[in-house]
């Protein structure tokens, strides 16, 4: 009987061990097949010509840009001179009205101021002057 339970104890250690082999390969599942995809990007080969454009364009964007804002600049500036230049023609006017009353006060006759024009050098057409004439 020695031998039987010697006999059966090897054979529950086998059916043991063969149990734990079997439980452990299911445990683990079978083997997963992954797919990769890689997403690299290459940027595209451009000659010269294209990155020529490519700087025209760019330059061109912002020269444009640049005349925006000047031109917005030049709106702002002239409607200040506008403004200014309304509130100088209302106290000229003021001032007419008041040397008006100031005329007719005193009983004086208006006088037109007459504006002196200075005269143009005269140059004859076949000779350059050495110097340049002056600009009015």
């Amino acid at each position: 009987m020695i031998t039987n339970k010697n006999l059966l104890a090897a054979a529950a250690v086998v059916v043991c061990c063969i149990t734990a082999i079997w439980f452990s390969t299911t445990t683990q599942g079978s083997p997963k097949n992954y797919e990769v995809r890689p997403r690299i990007s290459l940027p595209e080969y451009k000659t010269d010509t294209v990155h020529a454009l490519d700087a025209y364009e760019q330059l061109i964007e912002r020269y444009m840009n640049m005349t925006e804002r000047s031109s917005i600049r030049i709106d702002s500036d002239l409607k200040e001179v506008i403004k200014r230049l309304d509130s100088i023609n209302y106290k000229l006017t003021e001032l007419s009205l008041r040397i008006a009353k100031i005329e007719r006060t005193f009983s004086i006759e208006k006088s037109q101021p007459q504006a002196k024009k200075k005269p143009r050098p005269k140059v004859p057409y076949n000779k350059v002057p050495k110097e340049p004439l002056p600009i009015w």
